[in-house]
């Protein structure tokens, strides 16, 4: 299972950053996903997102797959895409 966070802007569209709190993901593979480098290229852009391989240049809506961790990345992928496809539903800031 991976369990994340993700937080948006006050935009609600660009991403404020994710944070995963379980993964069981294989050491030097998957696991990788908790890296500080991994985690900090969804800053700032948008979805929904595609993958692109480790170490190539990313546009707005893409950030670099793990090598050898295709299906971790994928899932990833599929989680934040799922919830900014939710985006429009949360309440604004401040709202009660």
């Amino acid at each position: 299972d991976i369990v994340m966070v993700v937080g948006f802007a006050a935009d609600r569209e660009r991403l404020a950053g994710i944070e995963f709190l379980k993964q069981s993901e294989t050491p030097g593979l998957g696991a990788r996903i908790a890296e500080t480098w991994f985690k900090q290229q969804f800053k700032g852009k948008r979805g929904p997102f595609t993958t692109v391989a480790e170490g190539e240049p990313t546009k707005e809506n893409e950030f670099d797959a793990i090598t050898g961790a295709t299906f971790t990345s994928n899932a990833v992928r599929d989680i934040v895409n799922a919830v900014i496809g939710r985006a429009g539903s949360l309440p604004e800031e401040g709202a009660q």
